[in-house]
């Protein structure tokens, strides 16, 4: 196995002369966690892995847990189907996936491309460096602070999730059954559980208020954040190619996708890694998530 930094990136390797489907030795296994801990995501080109090889990169580095409407160790996002773990075209604004438990974000999550009839990139930007680019002062008051994270998993008519604002707050689902939004708290800042890094847990999606504030009076503050965070020089953009596997730290980044095009197939294949459960990453969780993702105890 060899590895070079992915070119124009600032952060992130790709893996080359390397098999997963012939298996993973001790040493695969040794570099495949330092290359995460180091470099944050891994990227391999060719063809697909398949989903045995596929759950066993993410074994690899954290235990693959199980997670969407199938109850397996991998679900489907996809722009047609319905069972999909997250259906349709709308776009992403940057998140972590879980971030909106006081548990989360988990620790892994990985995409492979089955089908690409659509061409639109995701984006990833580092949620570490934002937290190095904070002023003393900023930071100071950022140690102090709870943020109110949530999410809504409301879906259209057609069965697709409707599109997010950049900025999701509480009151903006009224009239969403409460069912279908998930709501908790968490520090603004936290230490990465691997490596101890210090992490910025402010989210253009998923943060809508500092505990101690109100909505609207928080978002002066996010706007003061937001200045030092999602620099264009912690961002990579990911052209996907049919067969690309990418694995990443979705806790120290944060990903995104514009809107996809209005017809044609983007299907990709999503393993998850984390220490805890998936069932204890959402407790307390208000209400907790209720649409396609199930939240049973690793197997």
């Amino acid at each position: 196995m060899r590895y070079e930094a992915i070119e124009n990136a600032p952060f992130g390797v790709e893996v080359f002369d390397f098999n997963p489907r012939e298996g993973l030795s001790s040493e695969h296994i040794e570099l495949l966690n330092r290359l995460f801990d180091l470099h944050r995501l891994i990227l391999l080109r060719g063809n697909d892995v398949g989903n045995d090889a596929h759950i066993a990169l993410v074994n690899a580095i954290e235990p693959a847990v199980r997670e969407g409407a199938t109850d397996a160790l991998f679900s489907i996002n996809s722009t047609v189907r319905k069972d999909a773990y997250i259906p349709g075209r709308a776009a992403l604004p940057f998140h972590s996936d879980y971030l909106f438990s006081s548990h989360g974000p988990i620790q892994v999550v990985s995409l492979a491309a089955l089908k690409l009839e659509i061409g639109e990139p995701t984006m990833f930007t580092d949620s570490v460096a934002a937290a190095r680019r904070l002023p003393p002062e900023l930071e100071a008051r950022l140690q102090e602070m709870e943020l109110v994270q949530c999410q809504s998993w409301a879906v259209d008519v057609s069965g697709e999730f409707t599109d997010l604002p950049r900025r999701l707050q509480i009151s903006h689902f009224d009239d969403v059954p409460r069912e279908q939004l998930s709501i908790a708290s968490s520090p603004a800042l936290r230490r990465h559980p691997r490596t101890g890094e210090k992490v910025l847990m402010h989210s253009e999606c998923m943060t809508s208020h500092v505990r101690t504030l109100g909505e609207r009076e928080s978002l002066p503050f996010f706007d003061l954040v937001m200045q030092h965070q999602y620099d264009p020089a912690d961002t990579y953009t990911h052209h996907w190619r049919e067969g690309d596997l990418v694995i990443w730290d979705n806790f120290a980044l944060q990903h995104g996708r514009p809107a996809l095009a209005k017809s044609g197939e983007r299907l990709l294949r999503r393993v998850a890694g984390n220490r805890i459960s998936i069932r204890e990453v959402m407790d307390g969780v208000i209400p907790g998530r209720l649409a396609n993702v199930t939240v049973q105890d690793n197997a």
